[in-house]
């Protein structure tokens, strides 16, 4: 379910005021690197859909894959949201992570050693929720 810009930022803005918060850990990067990635990986997802035959298996396959990419975008956005917007340093430090995400993610198909870094992206599992 999608919650509407609005609602996301005053959570935001509450979780911010709620708890002091200073320079962003390593998985806060890292969950920021994680959704670029994963989001990445959706636009090109959605550009194999647009191309395969409805009903198809490669329709169904990636109809699927979809709905787990968007899970696990939807989780990583809840976790890097508020952190990001707690303080304009924080921001700056998120947006690195993002871009790099970006494109290492562009790189991968050109140096298969550059996407053993988001390897880690598929099983949130070091997530806290």
């Amino acid at each position: 379910m999608k919650f509407p810009l609005m609602a996301v930022a005053l959570l935001a803005a509450a979780s911010a005021h709620a708890q002091p918060y200073e320079q962003p850990t390593d998985q806060d990067l890292q969950a920021a690197y994680c959704m670029s990635v994963l989001q990445a990986m959706q636009a090109d997802l959605q550009a194999a859909q647009r191309g395969a035959a409805p009903g198809g298996d490669i329709a169904t396959v990636s109809g699927n894959a979809a709905a787990s990419l968007s899970d696990r975008i939807d989780r990583l956005r809840s976790y890097v949201l508020p952190k990001a917007l707690a303080s304009d340093d924080a921001t700056v430090s998120f947006a690195a992570a993002s871009e790099r995400g970006r494109r290492d993610y562009a790189a991968a198909q050109a140096d298969p050693q550059v996407a053993a870094r988001f390897r880690r992206c598929s099983d949130l599992s070091w997530l806290p929720f």
